[in-house]
């Protein structure tokens, strides 16, 4: 899931969005014929990265913006 861009206030160049994801995982290892690790049917993972953006004013035509 993507969320774009958002302002956060009308007077400042603040902007808030995030990237999410979920999913499942089934791991085995095997060394030698002998099971090394090995998980359960299925470990859940949930990723979430937020970022704040502030763009600068633009100098000789190079835009930088932090986030």
């Amino acid at each position: 899931m993507t969320f774009y861009p958002r302002r956060l206030f009308d007077h400042l160049p603040l902007y808030f969005s995030f990237d999410s994801s979920i999913g499942a995982l089934k791991r085995e290892e095997t060394v030698d014929s002998s099971d090394v690790f090995v998980t359960p049917a299925a470990v859940q993972r949930f990723d979430f990265q937020p970022r704040l953006t502030v763009p600068l004013a633009t100098i000789a035509g190079v835009a930088i913006t932090p986030s």
